[in-house]
């Protein structure tokens, strides 16, 4: 489908992250452990930010998305803080 729209078709996931989402992160050390946990922490710091504005701008006009989204949210939040520890303890 992609080849169908005038698309590339690849194989190289950097080129799918930068076609999907514009993001400001380059891709991690693929060979360094601790830069990945670093790259996953940026992005999880990046989702909780998208989620908490979108909270502030549904808060008390669409309860069911926001309840949606803040479970989102506490999850991510636990996710980050098991990745903030596991760093932690590697330094």
């Amino acid at each position: 489908m992609i080849n169908r729209l005038g698309g590339a078709i690849t194989a190289d996931p950097r080129q799918l992250l930068d076609r999907s989402v514009p993001v400001e992160f380059a891709l991690p050390d693929c060979s360094d452990v601790a830069s990945i946990g670093e790259y996953a922490l940026k992005r999880l710091n990046t989702i909780i930010d998208a989620y908490e504005a979108f909270l502030n701008r549904v808060r008390g006009t669409d309860d069911l998305s926001f309840h949606l989204v803040l479970d989102l949210l506490a999850a991510e939040t636990h996710q980050r803080a098991d990745l903030q520890a596991a760093l932690a303890r590697r330094s």
